[in-house]
């Protein structure tokens, strides 16, 4: 599991930069073009899709990007009785 910033994603999600959950199945370093990998390029990791077999080592392929949970009405925080809900 990596932590990582919306803004560093190779599609950018929309809305303010925040922080995501990507992740990744380390045992998976076999290219397929339906998937996204984990590579290492100028001492950072990196998330990146490739058409073709990449020249660089593949780390991982990523299973899974998550954003934190929004909460769509704020008023709804402020009454404890109604989180539960």
């Amino acid at each position: 599991v990596i932590l990582s910033n919306s803004q560093d994603l190779p599609n950018s999600l929309p809305g303010r930069t925040e922080e995501v959950l990507v992740v990744v199945d380390r045992a998976e370093r076999d290219w397929d073009a339906e998937n996204y990998y984990i590579v290492e390029q100028a001492n950072q990791l990196q998330i990146q899709w490739f058409e073709e077999t990449p020249d660089l080592p593949l780390l991982g392929r990523v299973i899974l990007m998550m954003r934190p949970k929004q909460i769509l009405d704020e008023n709804v925080t402020k009454d404890p009785w109604q989180i539960d809900e």
